[in-house]
């Protein structure tokens, strides 16, 4: 919508929906959710819903059931996105959970936490035309990514209007009846229609009966081995209780290995530095691997390639020319220690380079391999070339 004109599109006038694309996105959820419900039917396993406790380390107990026993019990209760203290939700104050259920827009919104759920929200947000402000405790906005990849999309946000606040604390948060406040450590005074807390999560641990088992936790997540196996050796944990890596695919990838060790299988450790992180904000934000500061920091000789998708042949007959593909190879052997792409199709691009890092390839797969022409993956093939001072395009 934004380069209608430069393909020659003359919009009339244009309104939209906000409740209908909300409408809209829970109606997928409960698709999913019956389709994950179908499977439950197909392969024989039965649904008990209720609230659940541990009795001892081979009994659940669910209000309003029978106890169930089995031999084995994986934990996959999840996390709940974090709280300030002694601040409570309210119709200007919410988390992603309740922005998700939101039917009506707020004119300007202050954004809480500049990582990957912030931003995410952020794009949505922008796109409607609100007023947003992300407000970062820590230097930079996207603290878990490489900085110069976190920089560069903090340049494309504010030049489309974000106004970014970042290595500033919140002393106070203030409400009334007209808007709400952030009260910045620096005394700076920032007001908006609604507040977004998306400051992190804390694991769902609180009142399921681990204390009762003395199941082993770090900083209230359970702990687990290479076999997802807690301090209970019939007892496992998948997914965001064992704060490893919280994204949907490593819960879904654990909770493979955690049936497979029940079953008897053979299973694999996963390498959690090889798994693709994905924020799907605009633009999108992948990466997999070290960043360069860690290389840094751990005094790993390394060559560092990188490519504009603004000089890629399809980024600019597409109008999407912001951001980068940024590659990080061994210096000794070439193998692929870190790979980071902000830019359209970002989380699609990122696919290859992962495989790549998983089958211990090298650039040298990269450069003999063809890219399509023109297409956004072609960057990659010029960040490795760049890293030998060898790129074609630029």
């Amino acid at each position: 919508m934004r380069q209608a004109d430069r393909f020659g599109l003359h919009l009339g006038e244009f309104s939209f929906d906000f409740g209908k694309a909300i409408e809209r996105s829970r109606e997928v959820v409960d698709r999913f959710r019956r389709g994950l419900a179908f499977l439950f039917r197909k392969n024989g396993i039965e649904l008990v819903q209720g609230v659940g406790r541990l009795r001892d380390a081979n009994t659940i107990e669910v209000e309003g059931h029978e106890a169930i026993s089995a031999r084995s019990i994986i934990i996959a209760t999840g996390a709940s996105p974090r709280l300030l203290p002694e601040l409570a939700l309210s119709k200007r104050i919410m988390t992603s959970r309740q922005a998700l259920e939101r039917k009506d827009l707020p004119q300007k919104i202050l954004i809480l936490g500049g990582g990957n759920i912030g931003l995410e929200f952020t794009s949505i947000y922008l796109a409607y035309g609100l007023e947003v402000t992300v407000v970062e405790q820590l230097p930079h906005i996207l603290p878990r990514e490489d900085a110069e990849i976190a920089d560069m999309v903090a340049g494309i946000l504010s030049k489309r209007g974000v106004v970014l606040k970042t290595g500033i604390g919140v002393e106070k948060v203030i409400e009334n009846e007209r808007e709400v406040s952030l009260l910045l450590a620096n005394g700076e005074r920032l007001s908006g229609d609604a507040l977004l807390l998306s400051i992190g999560v804390t694991p769902n641990t609180r009142g399921i009966g681990l204390e009762l088992l003395d199941i082993k936790t770090e900083r209230g997540y359970i702990s687990i081995n290479e076999k997802m196996r807690t301090s209970l050796p019939n007892v496992y944990a998948i997914g965001d209780i064992t704060g490893l890596l919280p994204l949907a695919h490593v819960a879904a990838a654990q909770g493979v290995i955690a049936a497979d060790e029940i079953a008897g299988k053979k299973t694999l450790p996963l390498h959690y530095e090889r798994i693709p992180r994905v924020t799907y904000s605009i633009p999108q934000i992948a990466s997999v691997g070290l960043a360069e500061e860690e290389l840094r920091e751990k005094g790993v000789s390394y060559s560092v390639g990188r490519f504009p998708f603004s000089a890629s042949g399809l980024g600019p007959a597409t109008e999407e020319t912001d951001g980068q593909v940024k590659l990080l190879f061994d210096s000794s052997y070439g193998s692929v220690l870190g790979a980071h792409i902000a830019g359209a199709e970002a989380s699609e691009l990122i696919a290859p380079l992962a495989l790549s890092m998983e089958s211990e390839g090298t650039i040298e797969e990269i450069l003999g391999t063809i890219f399509a022409h023109p297409t956004m993956s072609e960057a990659i093939k010029e960040a490795a070339l760049a890293s030998r001072g060898m790129a074609l395009n630029l």
